[in-house]
């Protein structure tokens, strides 16, 4: 794993059946997935449902399925269609940018009904506990668990996507992400009818504004090389209640970065009642002048039910070719209120920003 620990993992092959295209034969593909146990087996278990990325193998979610082991769920992990031992289309630009009917030619059509299919495997077992199923997904699976939950959110009880955000409208300005590779198209050659045609069946903020979307979690790199980071806060404004939560990674790119502890914390939130994530109010900014220059305070109030470590915020300067995100701690007033300031740079640029709580333990 990642964690470069050595897990000894209590597993058996599984396959089951999902719909292939509308009027393509044959009519039902054969799905291969792998069921992993915990240590401890109890007669009622949480289940999770566990997906790898695009062009992925089913050994990649076992790392993700590390921590839910630990937290005593029964989790499935499949290959998507296309992929390892499943049958289906191999995804490639002509059926990742489709130009045809949805349900007849598009590849996340396929991905998708092999995630419904997964979550019914998973209902069926008597060991998993239908009360307390998960979604987790990396990359192209974790767009998978966010269309998932946006159809079928009633069935699940937290979903998780890693390295994966919607608004894909927003990588439109950036030509340089790595999505466009994988559509086979460069940004001028998308018309605009792809905004309004395609991407309301491809980018998740059309289904997380589901009424029916449970507690969800994020977890990405600001230099993801496929999703732009400022599709971030449309992702995160597109859904509809409060119960969702952030985890970005200053620097980081399209990799795995370190995700266990948080993992852990929205799986206790979710199913037991655990501790709620903090809640950021950022409460003033503004700007105050010296001979240097602009400086920038800050002053937000945090609400957490665990002891605060630390509050950082984490800046870039957006008008300097080749700034990195950079950081400086906040200072606490009492226990709910934090304050800092940021000093002028030498070049005048405006800076993006977010704000990172770091809690004890």
């Amino acid at each position: 794993s990642f964690s470069n620990k050595i897990y000894e993992l209590k597993a058996r092959d599984i396959y089951f059946n999902s719909p292939n295209w509308v009027g393509a034969q044959p009519q039902n593909l054969t799905l291969y997935g792998v069921l992993l146990y915990p240590e401890i087996i109890k007669s009622s278990n949480p289940g999770a449902l566990c997906m790898h990325g695009l062009n992925g193998e089913i050994e990649e979610a076992f790392d993700l399925a590390i921590p839910y082991l630990e937290k005593g769920f029964v989790v499935l992990c499949h290959s998507h269609p296309g992929h390892g031992k499943s049958e289906g289309a191999e995804p490639e630009p002509g059926n990742l940018y489709y130009e045809g009917v949805y349900n007849e030619s598009a590849h996340f059509y396929l991905t998708l009904c092999g995630a419904i299919q997964g979550l019914r495997v998973l209902e069926t077992l008597s060991l998993v506990n239908n009360s307390q199923i998960m979604v987790i997904g990396k990359s192209y699976g974790g767009l998978n668990a966010m269309w998932l939950a946006g159809v079928l959110g009633e069935r699940i009880a937290g979903v998780t996507a890693y390295i994966a955000v919607g608004d894909i409208a927003k990588n439109l300005i950036y030509p340089d992400k790595l999505i466009f590779w994988i559509l086979g198209k460069n940004v001028r050659e998308i018309p605009d009818s792809y905004v309004t045609n395609q991407l309301l069946r491809f980018d998740p903020i059309y289904y997380l504004n589901s009424s029916k979307l449970p507690p969800i979690l994020w977890q990405i790199g600001t230099n993801d090389d496929f999703f732009h980071y400022s599709a971030i806060k449309g992702t995160f404004d597109s859904v509809q209640h409060i119960n969702k939560f952030l985890q970005i990674f200053p620097n980081d790119h399209h990799g795995f970065p370190g995700f266990e502890g948080s993992s852990k914390f929205f799986i206790d939130y979710v199913l037991n009642n655990g501790s709620i994530p903090p809640q950021i109010n950022i409460t003033s900014v503004s700007k105050t002048q010296d001979l240097r220059g602009d400086n920038l305070n800050i002053a937000l109030r945090v609400n957490s039910t665990e002891e605060i470590d630390s509050i950082q915020m984490v800046y870039k300067y957006i008008d300097i070719i080749g700034s990195t995100w950079e950081h400086i701690n906040l200072d606490s007033i009492d226990e709910t209120n934090w304050e800092g300031e940021l000093n002028p740079t030498i070049f005048s640029s405006n800076l993006d920003y977010y704000i990172i709580v770091n809690l004890k333990n």
